[in-house]
């Protein structure tokens, strides 16, 4: 006896095709999912270089110095609270003294110039009131030498500083002619520097906004 098989042509048909063409379109499909999440990979650096490149290239460094100058610790800006008295008192002794000092010899003079204005802003009333000192006293062409010596650098409040330091004047034969005392308030900004010229000159980027002095009995 024969026996009769059942043909469904339609299921047949299915069959074959997925068979044929099935794992194309699972291939496929992979495919799609890795390619979406490559894209999506490839975005993320992008804006990952994007935002690196916004970042400032340069980083400040503050340098720590003992009674004589010398230069004891260096550490990142971002390591150091912008309020560290140690540093600034530093900055304002460094500041008066050479703003004080005369010397004969022209290119130490000129030197001590640039590190007073190194702390100055043509944006503050103190940039204006050194420039008119300088005018109406200029330090070259004295027969004079003028040594200072600060004493006290004390923080009033917040941004206000009160300077002490008295100026021994010397004439050219060496001897000590007169011994002053003197007084100043200064008011002080800081502004982190983001130029490289301006982080090798004022690292912390302490400027003096205002000063006023004058002699004291002290």
């Amino acid at each position: 006896m024969n026996e009769t098989k059942n043909i469904n042509p339609y299921l047949d048909a299915r069959r074959e095709w997925n068979e044929r063409y099935g794992d194309y379109i699972a291939q496929a499909s992979n495919w799609r999912l890795v390619a979406l999440i490559s894209t999506f990979i490839a975005l993320l650096a992008v804006i990952g270089v994007i935002w690196i490149g916004s970042q400032s290239k340069f980083i400040p460094y503050v340098v720590e110095v003992d009674k004589l100058g010398q230069g004891v610790a260096i550490s990142p800006a971002s390591q150091v609270k912008s309020y560290d008295e140690k540093v600034i008192k530093f900055s304002l002794a460094e500041f008066i003294s050479n703003f004080r000092s005369i010397y004969p010899d022209k290119e130490i003079q000129k030197k001590y110039i640039l590190n007073v204005y190194k702390y100055l802003s043509n944006s503050f009333p103190a940039y204006t009131i050194i420039n008119q000192h300088y005018k109406n006293s200029s330090p070259f062409g004295q027969n004079q030498t003028i040594q200072v010596e600060i004493s006290t650098v004390l923080n009033m409040q917040n941004d206000a500083w009160q300077v002490d330091w008295s100026e021994s004047s010397f004439d050219a034969m060496g001897n000590l002619v007169s011994k002053e005392n003197y007084r100043a308030l200064i008011h002080i900004v800081i502004i982190p520097p983001t130029q490289e010229s301006l982080i090798i000159k004022n690292p912390l980027g302490i400027y003096i906004k205002d000063i006023s002095f004058q002699k004291s009995l002290k």
